[in-house]
């Protein structure tokens, strides 16, 4: 019995764009539009412009807020777990429109716009039960309409009214994470350094 053959990975194509590779039922269109639109809400927070001492290009507000905002709902618990996501999660090279910011800027941002994350993280867990996306409803978005996710593990209503108290306190627990995250592996990254060092020994005659 014959099998299904893979894609040639040699084959040459004619290039595909981004957006051909995202549904448009991904609820990663609903962070790309809700963060647009909190951005022009509240313009203050987009005013910041990163800390590069050499003046190069920042990454805008927009980009690493989208960042977060899907590491959020994805549980995704560190900064360099969210750099190695911009580089092989679909979804990420999608949202992000390609961009690949580093650990220390993912980090950086974090510890500078903490109040704009949870600000936004929040009013968007908000939105999905205000628009009634998680109720089963259509939502249409841009022109696309996005259906709720309904298995077993999706969020449904009855699920959220009950931890909508517990919102603020669950982003501060997962804030908190991810500082502890990056402590330990900033540790772990420092020490495999040290090990990999040569270790400098006295020549016998000086013994």
């Amino acid at each position: 019995m014959g099998y299904i053959q893979p894609f040639d990975r040699n084959q040459l194509t004619l290039p595909e764009s981004l957006d051909s590779y995202i549904s448009c039922e991904n609820p990663v269109r609903l962070i790309d539009v809700f963060v647009d639109q909190f951005i022009k809400l509240h313009p203050d927070f987009s005013s910041y412009k990163g800390n590069s001492p050499t003046g190069r290009s920042a990454y805008s507000f927009g980009t690493l807020l989208k960042l977060y905002v899907y590491g959020y709902l994805n549980s995704i618990s560190s900064s360099r777990k969210l750099e190695r996501e911009t580089l092989r999660n679909m979804e990420l090279i999608w949202l992000l429109g390609n961009l690949h910011p580093d650990h220390k800027t993912i980090a950086d941002f974090r510890s500078k716009q903490t109040s704009g994350i949870h600000e936004c993280c929040l009013d968007f867990r908000r939105f999905l039960v205000s628009s009634g996306y998680i109720s089963g409803k259509l939502v249409a978005v841009d022109g696309s309409k996005i259906k709720a996710n309904t298995n077993r593990d999706g969020l449904t209503l009855d699920g959220i009214n009950r931890q909508l108290a517990l919102l603020d306190t669950r982003l501060e627990k997962y804030l908190h994470q991810l500082n502890e995250n990056d402590l330990v592996e900033t540790a772990q990254e420092q020490l495999s350094e040290l090990s990999d060092e040569p270790v400098w020994r006295a020549p016998y005659w000086r013994r």
